[in-house]
């Protein structure tokens, strides 16, 4: 399935409220979004209208989040 669309901290089309950390639209239509914590997680809003379509990756659960050189070396 080829990809389409990518876009970062936009409005999802249709769903101007919602500005995923990253969006990917497959030429099939179907959809995904991702969503990289730090500090706060996805609104309520937003997890009824992504469901299944959105992964989540949690950075408060690595170990070495509050010190900054790990952190820049892990990225």
């Amino acid at each position: 399935m080829r990809i389409t669309k990518v876009r970062k901290e936009m409005p999802m089309p249709g769903r101007a409220s919602i500005k995923p950390d990253i969006y990917v639209e497959f030429e099939n239509g179907e959809w995904l979004t991702v969503e990289v914590i730090k500090t706060s997680p996805p609104t309520r809003e937003v997890h009824e209208h992504c469901g299944t379509h959105m992964i989540v990756l949690d950075l408060r659960e690595l170990e070495f989040l509050n010190d900054d050189r790990a952190f820049s070396k892990w990225i």
